[in-house]
């Protein structure tokens, strides 16, 4: 088995507490010695849940738990259930982390972690335990600061189904790249950020977070080394070669090395064969050491984490075309034609130094110093480097960047183009987005063509240096050696060579900063869509309230546990009381009160709030004033009115976000609930089948909103909120079979469950919903009327007319 901890202790760093560091190795010793006493069996199995032995069960208090990388450990409360008479036994360990473990001053990489494992005891009458984890502040910002515990191996207790995993989110307070424009990041005002100053923070933050980033940045360093000193050796000994080999003259540089001609030959030949292949072993290695690839990836994830992550008011302002393109285009441009590219400078300015070091050091060490003086030609190329860039680069990249728009543009056309076909072929537009599609690829080739055309012309200047520079080399050097001047003819090629191969390196120099040039409207795309307003905050203050509320409600519910003899979980209500969504928005009034295990309608005109109350305890809404309580343990499900359905498996759609090994997700059951709902026939020609379906276009209106009931019912949720169930039902009958389903699903504590596990062993189903007819009304066991005038409050059924089913 791993060990709980990383017994190696820490060490003291620049600018980290010795005294602190002293603390948490004494406490690191303290935990490894106690592991001995919390290691689970290495052998033995998991216990199955027997009823005769479960009669209680342990889990965690939520899912899901927030904290920020400021505060010193995270507290994650388990509850024990049910009896609480025997002494229970329960081990835990995280998994999945990339922020979690003892603190750091200093971390080297942004997902150093320390193992975190242990063993929970309850002793009789205990029926909570609580596991304090410390949390790892990283310094820099990071993508997936999040971890997941899970529970194991109980002893005389039971797992709760849903609950014997949590995950826990770290709120990152660091925004991208870095914190040093934080000021501007906030305001979301991009454009006053220098784009050179920003790009070099983006470059910064890739090195320093993604530690397969990092070693392949050393790796990929040290390959451009090799390649660079075997430019220089093939230089020296092609000198050698020509004049103390081949063609020994008076005007030869000396003697062979080995005092053999023929054994110099042999030699050369093989160092350069040898050196040859090992850098081509090392270029054959660095496509997988994931620096351009290993960044995509990265951004690519988080720009999606960022997007499930941001606020509603976010992403509601988001441009979804800029989104696509953040993700497709631009993750992939800053990774292969910026930090890649940046490698690839850091590696031609090593080049360019080596030729200018070739140049002063040849004639040195072979005795003609009077050649010294070539490497003054090398002079010629940054001046006509900086010169080109001060008056073609502002051109050339204007014109990357009209291409890139246009790439863009084209890109929000077709997406558009698939959103909106139904609407197209409605109104017989067909011609008129062909023309428009046709224009905007001309647009598109012209501006490639531009960009092409531009960056062609400037990279062609560079060749005509080298030329000039090259006749003017031969007629200089050339006469001498005509002359008879004593003039090596080996440093005299080699020359030749390096000033052609310095116009080749300070050509592709000249692309790679004009393409790093063409990022910066990448870049602005990629850190607005990174530093979106998150709803974290709000979420990690509400669920905190909601596990305190729950804790103290289960005290006072167990002090009067003669009177009640179920579980004290099950007996927490659920409550909406004076609730606003946000500052000068409307309040909902008036208060309601709902027991766990009910079927409960809500009536009300339209506009009246009904939508609001069910995406507000579905969780599909935040509150930012009154009350809003959902006990944490209960899983929440909002079925919208609209019936969501993506291109997969029929089977895929109705066990979403579910493992497909998870008993909920058995085949059979989800074919016994479709039988419930009639639609046997579609169980039987699509459930057995992995083929991919379009369900909006296979299936009527009423089949997807029996299927989206479906849907809710499979992943079987503790409380299930729902606009208007039997909507598009004409008949009473049909109406009241499906209240009737969801009734079932109240009272038998879900559908179609494993015969095996016993009912006291469920947590109780609560099923809320908007009727649309009066009929509903006489399965619910509550009735709350919603309006805008009466607010929230309790009605009898008898009450409701028919202008209250709005």
């Amino acid at each position: 088995m791993e060990p709980l901890v990383d017994q190696t202790p820490f060490c003291a760093e620049e600018g980290d507490d010795v005294q602190e560091r002293a603390e948490l190795n004494k406490w690191l010793a303290g935990f490894a010695v106690r592991k001995a006493l919390c290691a689970p069996p290495a052998t033995s199995p998991v216990p199955q849940m027997q009823d005769d032995v479960a009669r209680s069960l342990i889990q965690f208090s939520c899912s899901t738990y927030y904290c920020t990388e400021d505060e010193e450990e995270m507290t994650i409360e388990v509850m024990r259930l049910g009896s609480q008479d025997l002494i229970s036994e329960v081990f835990f360990a995280a998994s999945n982390v990339s922020s979690v473990g003892v603190r750091r001053a200093k971390m080297a990489s942004g997902k150093q972690h320390r193992p975190v494992s242990g063993k929970l005891v309850f002793l009789p009458g205990e029926n909570e335990k609580r596991v304090k984890i410390p949390i790892l502040r990283s310094g820099t910002w990071s993508p997936s600061s999040e971890f997941q515990l899970e529970l194991t191996h109980p002893r005389n207790a039971g797992l709760g189904k849903n609950l014997f995993q949590c995950r826990i989110k770290v709120i990152d307070q660091f925004c991208f790249p870095t914190n040093r424009y934080k000021r501007q990041l906030e305001v979301n005002r991009v454009d006053d950020i220098p784009r050179w100053s920003l790009l070099m923070e983006y470059f910064r933050m890739t090195f320093s977070l993604n530690l397969a980033v990092r070693l392949g940045t050393f790796k990929t360093v040290l390959a451009d080394v090799m390649h660079n000193c075997f430019y220089l050796v093939q230089l020296f000994m092609a000198v050698h070669l020509v004049d103390s080999v081949l063609s020994p003259s008076k005007n030869g540089a000396g003697e062979p090395i080995t005092g053999s001609r023929e054994v110099d030959l042999i030699c050369i030949a093989v160092v350069i064969l040898v050196l040859f292949f090992s850098v081509r072993y090392l270029d054959y290695r660095r496509s997988g050491w994931s620096v351009g690839a290993g960044s995509a990836v990265l951004l690519r994830t988080s720009l999606l984490k960022s997007f499930l992550n941001c606020d509603s008011t976010s992403r509601r302002e988001l441009d979804e075309n800029d989104f696509l393109a953040a993700v497709v285009i631009d993750a992939e441009k800053l990774s292969s034609l910026g930090y890649a590219n940046m490698l690839g400078l850091t590696g031609l300015v090593g080049r360019l130094l080596v030729m200018l070091m070739f140049q002063v050091a040849a004639p040195l060490t072979f005795g003609h110093e009077e050649l010294v003086p070539l490497a003054s030609l090398s002079v010629a190329f940054p001046c006509f480097f900086g010169l080109l860039v001060l008056l073609r680069q502002a051109s050339c990249v204007a014109a990357e960047r009209a291409r890139s728009r246009c790439e863009q543009d084209v890109a929000g056309h077709v997406l558009a183009t698939m959103r909106h076909c139904n609407l197209i072929e409605a109104y017989g537009k067909r011609s008129f987005f062909e023309d428009r599609s046709e224009d905007k690829m001309k647009c598109l080739s012209l501006a490639v063509k531009r960009a092409g055309q531009a960056m062609c012309s400037d990279l062609s200047i560079f060749p005509v240096v080298s030329m000039v520079l090259m006749s003017a080399c031969i007629i200089l050097i050339g006469r001498g050696i005509l002359e008879g001047a004593n003039i090596s003819m080996g440093i005299f090629l080699a020359s030749l060579k390096v000033i052609a191969d310095m116009g080749d390196a300070y050509a592709s120099i000249y692309k790679s900063v004009l393409e790093m040039n063409s990022l910066f409207d990448s870049l602005d795309r990629v850190v607005t869509c990174l530093n979106l307003n998150t709803d974290l905050a709000q979420r990690m203050a509400l669920n905190r309230d909601s596990r305190d509320q729950t804790v103290k409600m289960r005290a006072e519910i167990r002090m009067g546990q003669d009177t009640y003899g179920g579980v004290a979980l099950d007996k927490i209500p659920i409550m909406l009381k004076e609730v606003r969504l946000g500052p000068g928005l409307q309040m909902l009034t008036g208060q309601l009160d709902i027991a766990q295990g009910e079927l409960v309608s809500l009536v009300g005109p339209r506009n009246g709030g009904k939508t609001t109350v069910l995406k507000l305890l579905g969780g599909a809404l935040l509150h930012e004033q009154g009350l809003c309580y959902v006990p944490c343990h209960l899983r929440a499900v909002h079925l919208s009115a609209e019936s969501l359905f993506f291109k997969g498996s029929l089977r895929e759609n109705l066990c979403f976000g579910m493992a497909l090994d998870d008993s909920d997700a058995d085949v059979e059951r989800v074919r016994g609930i479709l039988q419930m709902l009639e639609l046997a026939d579609v169980a039987k020609k699509y459930l057995d089948s992995d083929e991919a379906i379009d369900c909006s276009w296979l299936f009527s209106p009423t089949q997807l909103q029996l299927l989206s009931l479906a849907r809710a019912l499979v992943a079987n949720p503790e409380m299930l909120c729902i606009h208007r169930a039997a909507v598009d039902f004409n008949d009473e009958e049909a109406s009241a079979r499906i209240v009737g389903i969801l009734k079932k699903f109240v009272k038998s504590k879900g559908l179609c469950q494993d015969r095996k596990t016993a009912m006291h062993l469920r947590r109780p189903r609560t099923c809320i919903l908007a009727s649309a007819s009066l009929a509903e009304l006489d399965s619910c066991d509550s009735v709350f009327s919603v309006s805008e005038e009466g607010g929230m409050e309790r009605i009898a059924s008898s009450d409701v007319t028919v202008d209250m089913l709005g």
